[in-house]
């Protein structure tokens, strides 16, 4: 039962929509007012100044040979994805032991809770300290990230309805049967749920760590940045995040009903 009407959630969206396309247009106006003030003024860019800006960034190599925006861009989903991937299989794992044997749920709740507890970013001076030399965001990721996906599919895995074990049981399945055939095809649309759900934590994650530790990546060009004062690139970078941010939301969202067709509730639930 959806608690708004259809129609009336989207007449909101489409207000949100409108709302942040004024004040788009209020930022633009103030900051061309502000120009023409001052031209020398670098705290509010205008739009040809950003477009000017972020094309440069794109489009002209630097010193090194690179393209700034691509490569920053490549050098954090790099991090990334692995880091999702890794997080997400370890996490199903755990989560799927912990929900369906109690002597696992014994012995790993305990330190599953502690470790999800943890702030993630306070381990980043142990992995710098252990591999100053490394790239830290992988190991930082996929440590933030696995005990909140492994906690999730616990929870997911035991909220299974009795009767669909009882049943698999009475038809002779074994507890790999049960694992492989009945609970694991009912966690993975689970599984990107709550990937989408932790998305943001990832995001996070990967641009204050590749802040902290001068790695190369969004985050770590969005502080540099800051050191040069540069708002007509950084604005850009942070709309360029944002896009990022949004597609993986999108594919994530629709990733489940797309892969799982049979797994439309669940789909909708988190959209």
């Amino acid at each position: 039962m959806r608690l708004v009407p259809r129609r009336d959630a989207r007449l909101g969206s489409g207000l949100s929509w409108l709302l942040l396309l004024a004040l788009i247009a209020l930022y633009f106006a103030v900051a061309e007012h502000r120009i023409a003030l001052d031209p020398l003024d670098r705290r509010m860019p205008g739009f040809s100044q950003m477009l000017s800006a972020m094309a440069d960034a794109a489009f002209t190599a630097d010193g090194e040979g690179r393209y700034r925006l691509w490569h920053d861009t490549a050098a954090s989903l790099g991090s990334l994805v692995p880091a999702l991937v890794i997080s997400a299989l370890i996490g199903l794992v755990i989560g799927i032991a912990c929900g369906a044997q109690p002597l696992f749920a014994a012995s790993l709740s305990p330190a599953l809770t502690a470790f999800s507890t943890i702030p993630a970013l306070a381990l980043l001076p142990v992995l710098l300290i252990w591999h100053p030399a490394s790239n830290p965001q992988l190991p930082l990721l996929v440590l933030g990230l696995t005990p909140l996906i492994a906690r999730e599919i616990q929870q997911q895995t035991r909220a299974l309805g009795r009767e669909q074990i009882d049943r698999a049981f009475t038809l002779g399945a074994n507890g790999w049967t049960l694992v492989t055939r009945v609970i694991l095809p009912q966690m993975l649309p689970r599984l990107l749920v709550a990937l989408r759900i932790h998305l943001g934590v990832a995001w996070l994650l990967l641009i204050a760590g590749e802040a902290l530790s001068e790695s190369p990546g969004l985050g770590q060009r969005l502080f540099a940045l800051r050191a040069e004062a540069a708002m007509a690139l950084i604005l850009p970078y942070l709309l360029w995040i944002a896009l990022l941010v949004y597609a993986g939301d999108g594919l994530l969202r629709i990733a489940p009903s797309r892969l799982f067709p049979w797994f439309t509730h669940g789909a909708r639930a988190a959209a």
